[in-house]
């Protein structure tokens, strides 16, 4: 996946063993402040999370998502930024 601003001219790669990645953009935003007092805009935010099919656990087709006693956790999920000139 790559998102890009033609603004700004970054770049942002995100690659993952999972099988599903959502984006929040954070359009709900709209004038509340943030911690240290700046008020936020729609789309002022971004998340991409990575995960397992929701509700996989149910479904038998869908990769396991329990990890047992002895077992090696081995998903990753890199973000690599870059700028275009």
């Amino acid at each position: 996946m790559c998102l890009y601003s033609s603004l700004s001219g970054i770049e942002l790669k995100v690659s993952t063993t999972y099988p599903t990645a959502q984006i929040y953009s954070a359009n709900y935003l709209d004038g509340q402040t943030d911690k240290y007092g700046k008020i936020m805009h729609p789309q002022d935010g971004l998340c991409i999370e990575t995960s397992y099919i929701a509700d996989s656990i149910h479904k038998e087709e869908n990769p396991k998502v329990l990890l047992k006693a002895g077992q090696v956790f081995e998903e990753e999920t890199p973000y690599t930024f870059e700028v275009r000139t």
